[in-house]
């Protein structure tokens, strides 16, 4: 099914196409088969920076886009190939040598693609472009300091399920960070300087020959005060240590989100009054602070809403745990206790972050 859907498409514009598999750095393999659709990570990274140009599709098949390649990731780097000679779903390696057993992980998922999905998958295959638009210079804040940040006392809280846990005093940002900010780690050799990196982080983004964010040129989502999106775990880890400080791990997420009685959202225990299916009246991320009522205990903002935010949290399988819930979400999803998990090499418009630091006690 899928291999004749995008087919079609794909003997309408295989010269075009084949240009993009060469410049994605494909393997022979792949490059040689001009009337398949061959996708991995590094196609899916340059169908996702196109939709950041502003030439994108909707929402929901950027994140069609994202989850495809979190799903290949996980199945280490495959090729996705759909062929038109009605073979159907292929899944190779890198070495271009099949791989029955990534079924696990990607053909329950694809198999299951509309023919919208299908059929977004080629259309936007070739939206790839770069921009060198960046914030106003006078938009942009000194390096954020503990002035932006609330401490968070010593103590027992309770998390959601009615156990108890116990932290030390930490200091946590009251704000996502925003572009404004993060276009001051950029101006401070943010992508130039290997110290500020994890060593595997600084291998992603050579690899990626990563310069700025995803969506950082794009007008839905770059204004200075709108929490920064498209960055990766490497990028938000990045920028923490610039600034001298760290990704909250999960369990201070969830206490600065929930302070010390075990609430459901961060006003209270029930979601808010009159908002119908949703948790606000938008999709695309507000500037940070514009949801007055939606602060926590301690007094920080946007924890349930706005974007979802990487945490210094790993989970088995060596996915970052995501907290939160992102402004699009129902009200059942946005909560304190909301938990994602993305591989640290994928970013998304809808996922951003904020650091925490050592407070005294």
């Amino acid at each position: 099914m899928i291999g004749a859907a995008l087919g079609l498409v794909l003997m309408l514009g295989s010269d075009a196409w084949s240009q993009d598999m060469q410049s994605s750095d494909l393997p022979a393999c792949a490059r040689d088969a001009a009337t398949d659709v061959v996708l991995n990570d590094r196609v899916l990274d340059a169908m996702i920076e196109a939709a950041a140009t502003g030439v994108r599709p909707d929402r929901q098949q950027e994140k069609l886009f994202i989850v495809l390649q979190h799903y290949l990731g996980l199945s280490g780097n495959l090729l996705l190939v759909s062929r038109t000679a009605g073979e159907g779903l292929i899944l190779w390696r890198e070495d271009c040598e099949p791989d029955p057993g990534a079924d696990t992980h990607v053909q329950a998922y694809v198999s299951g693609l509309t023919a919208q999905q299908q059929l977004a998958l080629v259309t936007y295959r070739d939206l790839v472009a770069t921009f060198d638009v960046e914030p106003a210079a006078s938009e942009m804040p000194l390096m954020p300091s503990m002035e932006d940040m609330v401490r968070i006392p010593a103590g027992a809280f309770q998390r959601g399920d009615g156990t108890t846990a116990a932290l030390e005093a930490f200091a946590i940002d009251v704000y996502e960070v925003t572009n404004a900010e993060y276009q001051r780690f950029i101006a401070g050799g943010g992508y130039a300087e290997a110290s500020y990196w994890l060593p595997e982080g600084w291998a992603w983004r050579e690899s990626k020959k990563r310069e700025q964010p995803s969506y950082w040129n794009n007008e839905d989502f770059n204004a200075a005060q709108q929490p920064v999106v498209g960055v990766t775990w490497y990028e938000a880890d990045a920028y923490c240590r610039w600034a001298g400080k760290s990704l909250p791990e999960e369990p201070q997420w969830d206490k600065a989100c929930r302070g010390i009685d075990g609430r459901a959202f961060p006003w209270g225990s029930e979601p808010l009054a009159g908002e119908g299916t949703g948790q606000l009246s938008f999709t695309l991320p507000v500037a940070v602070g514009d949801m007055p009522q939606t602060p926590s205990p301690y007094g920080v903002y946007d924890l349930a809403g706005n974007v979802l935010e990487w945490s210094g949290t790993t989970n088995d399988r060596g996915g970052r745990v995501l907290c939160g819930g992102s402004g699009a979400s129902d009200s059942r999803h946005v909560g304190c206790g909301v938990r994602s998990v993305l591989l640290p090499g994928i970013s998304a418009n809808f996922v951003g972050f904020r650091c925490q630091q050592a407070a005294a006690q």
